[in-house]
């Protein structure tokens, strides 16, 4: 697959003061905190020691801001930090007060033409490394070859969809609701969006068929279904995709117990 990931590599000893230091701030539920971070328009990043990853997302303090071509202007902004079932919401007041999480600043200062700068807003880290945050408009590379090999319709009419296997054994999540059709790359909630189109001139847009919806993604070079393809996927595909579904189900239930615990 083709997508870059923000990966921010610590040691263990770092990683372990991470988690102690985020233990006392507030508990959301682990499906909320995907859906503001996938919400806020900035790319999550990953604080990893090689074998435990903690996903970190910013969510901008204000709505809009205004852009500064000098300097690297800083965003303020809350940050949503999920590990394992577990996520905590950050206030921007706060993250000052943990180590090792960055500032979230503009870019546009590196280049006023978007052309020849990589991005617009870039984490910045006490050692110096920036991963970015939000890319510069310009096209972003061409997805890697696809060959999709089965593909199940889990059913559903608004939103209708599938699961795809690739044959290198990878699985996708297609979407199609009122026009706008997304292919993900995995079949979580944390899954890379390889593919967007929308069928219509505003929402809701056009209904569209099954068959349509298959047409549409093949007709790139890049996406190839074979004539032959398999209409049901392995049952390990279900697994996964049910999976995520029934984690968020159990840790909201269990918030709710704690909650109104008597």
């Amino acid at each position: 697959m083709n997508f870059s990931y923000n990966k921010k590599d610590i040691s263990k000893e770092k990683f372990d003061t991470i988690l102690q230091d985020i233990s006392e701030y507030e508990s959301i539920p682990k499906r909320i905190g995907h859906s503001s971070i996938s919400g806020s328009g900035f790319k999550q990043f990953t604080f990893t020691d090689g074998e435990r990853n903690l996903k970190v997302g910013y969510i901008p303090k204000n709505g809009s801001s205004v852009v500064d071509m000098d300097e690297p202007k800083l965003t303020e902004s809350h940050a949503v930090v999920i590990y394992e079932n577990e996520a905590k919401i950050i206030l921007s007041d706060e993250i000052k007060n943990v180590p090792y999480f960055p500032e979230l600043r503009q870019s546009f200062h590196e280049n006023k033409d978007y052309k020849y700068r990589d991005a617009d807003y870039k984490y910045h880290f006490d050692d110096g490394e920036t991963l970015i945050a939000v890319n510069s408009p310009n096209p972003i590379p061409r997805q890697d070859d696809l060959k999709i090999i089965a593909v199940e319709f889990l059913g559903g009419q608004f939103p209708q969809s599938w699961i795809l296997q690739t044959n290198e054994n990878d699985y996708l999540y297609l979407r199609e609701r009122s026009g706008s059709i997304r292919l993900m790359d995995g079949l979580d909630s944390e899954a890379e969006l390889i593919y967007h189109a929308f069928i219509g001139r505003e929402h809701p847009g056009t209904y569209i068929k099954q068959h349509e919806v298959l047409n549409i993604i093949s007709s790139m070079d890049y996406i190839d279904i074979v004539e032959d393809y398999d209409t049901e996927v392995p049952e390990e595909a279900h697994d996964k995709y049910w999976g995520d579904y029934l984690d968020n189900f159990e840790s909201d239930i269990n918030t709710f117990d704690e909650t109104f615990d008597l």
